[in-house]
């Protein structure tokens, strides 16, 4: 067991020896039965020799205590440094947030139909801001794909899937269709941003596991279902894959995720289970 210097340590130390101190000279200086005679010659000489030999003990003991007070003091600053090291980790963590939040509140996304009679301006049928972005494209938003050449020049708009989900949910190469979109073009900043702030909680060198797992669950908590489900996919794609992907499955990101609004169900096996599972942590 290791015994942590203290105040209280110090202070029973010091009570302890005083207390012997106090009693060692009248025990030795006893001249048989004349219990607390030192008034004597004999006990004279006696505690002129006590004195030299509890001498080296009282300026060792000077010395514990010295080194007491200096343990004491340098766990105490190494305390302080540990606090505020979080303090500062926790206001950049909490600005981190508010800047995700500010990307996020300013996601926008149209459909647009030159052709149609239900316009809000300049053809566009659908307009969705904010987190609402998220569901149009995975839902609704056309995704078109060019799947051939002829004669060097691209067949343009060979396959058009209804949202993100139907091309997921397909048997083409999804994700290099999805890599190249435009329209999945304006998540690239929010998906880094938000890589980030799980990168600062992982490396952080003051945290152990379970603390860095507490604060990955507060920016999880911030997350729509919509957003998982696309951050799902962001990172089986070559633009998450290798640097998040890790990151979700180390700290149980889709703990809370809704395997249903997947496009299919199968897609949970390019997961490890630390992904969803919270008794993993």
């Amino acid at each position: 067991m290791k015994i942590k210097p203290t105040p209280q340590l110090a202070f029973w130390l010091i009570l302890v020896t005083c207390i012997l101190l106090f009693f060692i000279p009248s025990v030795f200086s006893l001249p048989g039965r004349e219990f607390f005679n030192l008034s004597s010659e004999e006990s004279a000489r006696i505690g002129n020799a006590i004195g030299g030999i509890t001498a080296p003990f009282v300026a060792i003991l000077a010395a514990i205590l010295t080194f007491l007070a200096f343990w004491v003091q340098y766990d105490f600053n190494k305390e302080q440094q540990s606090f505020i090291e979080k303090e500062r980790f926790e206001h950049n963590f909490y600005e981190m947030l508010q800047i995700h939040e500010s990307i996020t509140q300013s996601l926008k996304l149209d459909i647009t139909d030159a052709g149609s009679k239900v316009e809000l301006g300049n053809g566009v049928v659908i307009r969705k801001e904010g987190r609402d972005v998220f569901r149009l494209l995975y839902d609704t938003y056309p995704i078109s794909a060019n799947q051939g050449r002829a004669k060097g020049i691209v067949i343009p708009n060979v396959k058009q899937y209804i949202g993100l989900r139907d091309l997921f949910g397909s048997s083409v190469n999804c994700f290099d269709i999805y890599e190249s979109n435009n329209a999945v073009g304006i998540l690239d900043h929010y998906f880094r941003h938000l890589y980030n702030i799980f990168k600062m909680i992982n490396e952080h060198p003051g945290f152990d596991d379970k603390a860095k797992y507490e604060y990955s669950r507060i920016v999880r908590s911030t997350l729509s279902q919509y957003e998982l489900i696309l951050l799902f996919y962001n990172c089986l794609s070559s633009h998450g894959e290798e640097k998040f992907k890790p990151l979700i499955e180390k700290y149980t990101v889709f703990n809370n995720i809704r395997k249903d609004l997947l496009a299919k169900p199968d897609d949970v096996n390019k997961y490890a289970d630390t992904a969803f599972d919270l008794t993993n942590i």
